[in-house]
């Protein structure tokens, strides 16, 4: 979740493009979705 909200917070230098997602009900939803799916991208 503090990724989703600062990535170069958590991972200093990264070159990213993602700047992140500030508002916390987005953040929350986007989490909520992505733990929907296993480590191999498929659904759980």
């Amino acid at each position: 979740m503090d990724y989703i909200k600062d990535p170069k917070l958590k991972i200093p230098g990264t070159k990213k493009l993602f700047s992140g997602i500030k508002d916390e009900t987005e953040a929350r939803n986007l989490w909520a979705y992505l733990r929907q799916f296993g480590r191999d991208g498929q659904p759980k």
